[in-house]
């Protein structure tokens, strides 16, 4: 018998973007929970942030995505932006948002518009500088809080009396590492599973998340590895590596030994 998930029966609206929000949604979603992500017409930036891909969106937008459902909402019209109140009172336990600072205010989606109509919501807001100080109306990004609190410092510009070493760099750096990994972890699918694509995919999923694949997540992967091939030009191993990758984006507690 399947166990309840702790959080079954909540239902969760996320007007997020890009990671912080989403990974919040996320974990809420994993832990049961109705979560609903609320996107612009174009939909979150971080379908686009890509490569690698994972079907026609970027493997990081899956991997912080998850166990949720998708609404469009243009916030600038008045009749949608009802409508999504209407949704936020009628149904919603929770509400968790990382919009520009001012924004959910400026709409009436804030904490205290809310909870005037219905005092026993959840409201949790994610933003760079928290919810006082001087800082607190100052939207923020990876960037400018490197800039902020240092690291950004680690950078010479110019000066050659000081050794530095930049940030990017050290993306650079970590990116290289985790793309060995994942080439190393396709050696090893193609040694233990041999060539054939769906016994390497149900290996990795073995590996990596502790369960076979299911049909559909099989038909996806195998797909994907495929694609990667054609899209790119390049062998099979290093299409192999492209999926290993998103799979390390996908969990990042995969360790190959």
């Amino acid at each position: 018998m399947l166990k309840r998930l702790p959080l079954e029966g909540v239902t969760v609206i996320e007007m997020g973007h890009s990671v912080a929000a989403p990974y919040a949604g996320e974990i809420l979603g994993d832990l049961g929970a109705d979560v609903i992500k609320i996107e612009k017409a174009d939909g979150d930036d971080a379908r686009k942030w890509a490569p690698p891909y994972w079907g026609e969106m970027s493997s990081t937008f899956q991997s912080l995505n998850r166990n949720k459902r998708s609404a469009i909402v243009n916030l600038k019209d008045p009749a949608e932006r009802e409508a999504l109140r209407k949704l936020i009172i009628e149904r919603a336990d929770v509400v968790i948002q990382n919009l520009r600072p001012g924004s959910a205010e400026e709409f009436g989606l804030d904490a205290e518009s809310l909870r005037v109509l219905k005092p026993d919501l959840i409201y949790c807001t994610i933003g760079a500088f928290g919810a006082k100080g001087p800082l607190k109306d100052r939207p923020g990004y990876d960037p400018l809080m490197q800039a902020f609190d240092g690291p950004t410092a680690l950078v010479s510009c110019g000066r050659r009396d000081v050794t530095t070493v930049a940030p990017q760099g050290l993306a650079l750096l970590n990116d290289r590492f985790v793309r060995l990994r994942a080439e190393d972890f396709a050696r090893r699918l193609r040694k233990e599973a041999g060539e054939e694509i769906n016994a390497q995919v149900r290996l990795a999923w073995q590996l990596a998340f502790g369960r076979d694949p299911q049909p559909n997540e099989l038909e996806a992967s195998a797909s994907f590895i495929e694609a990667q091939a054609q899209r790119r030009s390049q062998t099979a191993e290093l299409a192999l590596a492209d999926f290993c990758q998103m799979v390390f984006a996908m969990n990042e507690f995969v360790y190959v030994d």
